[in-house]
């Protein structure tokens, strides 16, 4: 019966992935996926908790895509739709609100960050190295500067200054919503039913596959799972998002001021 049931949450999973990279490439097969879970919703009487999560996930997704393809066709200037397109990530969240609300799946990691707790290297729970959660945060962005700044010098500071409040909206905006959804929600109620490493290893993948949705290839998304990773192992260890948050602005600060995002 576990086995069944770990294999079970294996097909889930991947599903779950299917879907994220279907409705990123073509909106119709990835409703499909939808239809697909409702099925299984209907028809399996076991792990509701984690279908009735990843069915909301995607209707969301489905309706978020929705709302950017309509977007590609208003003319607007580019910075603006960008941002509309990361306020577009509230119908995911909304989505799972309704969920939250009707099934009492509550959105979690809203504490105090627990500073002292270790993160591990390679495998955030054990490893032949450790840091704390304290300590890790300023040297990960230290590093993620240090990557970042040649490219930054490059642009030169006549870009910087002109696309400085974008940086600043985007950063902290995508960040926000990026975090509250994949971790404060998506992370919790997966480690819920299947344990913290399916936990970070679906939703990390999954977050690294939504960017395809706005126009990063495959293989850049793909490398965003590995930030992922780490960015799921840090609110795993701290119990809390807002170091992840924090990290994830400094992020995408970066890649504004680097030309990444407006090329």
């Amino acid at each position: 019966m576990v086995h069944i049931e770990k294999s079970m949450n294996l097909l889930l999973g991947m599903l779950f992935l299917a879907g994220i990279l279907l409705i990123s490439y073509s909106f119709f097969y990835g409703v499909a996926i939808i239809f697909l879970f409702l099925m299984v919703l209907y028809f399996y009487n076991r792990n509701k908790h984690l279908i009735i999560t990843i069915s909301a996930c995607l209707i969301g997704f489905a309706f978020y895509r929705y709302f950017a393809l309509m977007l590609e066709t208003v003319s607007v200037n580019k910075e603006v739709q960008i941002i509309l397109n990361r306020f577009s990530l509230l119908f995911v969240i909304g989505s799972l609100l309704v969920v939250s609300h009707f099934y009492k799946h509550p959105f979690r990691y809203h504490h105090k960050p627990e500073w002292n707790n270790k993160i591990f290297f390679p495998f955030i729970w054990r490893g032949f190295h450790s840091l704390k959660v304290s300590t890790f945060l300023p040297v990960a962005i230290l590093i993620n500067t240090l990557v970042f700044l040649p490219f930054i010098i490059r642009q030169g500071g006549a870009y910087i200054l002109e696309v400085a409040a974008l940086a600043f909206f985007f950063s902290f905006i995508n960040a926000s919503l990026e975090e509250l959804l994949w971790r404060g929600y998506l992370l919790s109620h997966f480690k819920e039913p299947a344990g913290d490493t399916y936990a970070l290893i679906f939703t990390s993948i999954g977050f690294g596959l939504q960017h395809i949705s706005i126009g990063i290839p495959l293989i850049p998304s793909i490398l965003f799972s590995f930030g992922g990773v780490f960015l799921a192992g840090v609110v795993m260890r701290s119990n809390s998002i807002y170091p992840a948050m924090i990290w994830h602005i400094v992020l995408n600060l970066g890649m504004v001021f680097s030309g990444f995002i407006l090329k």
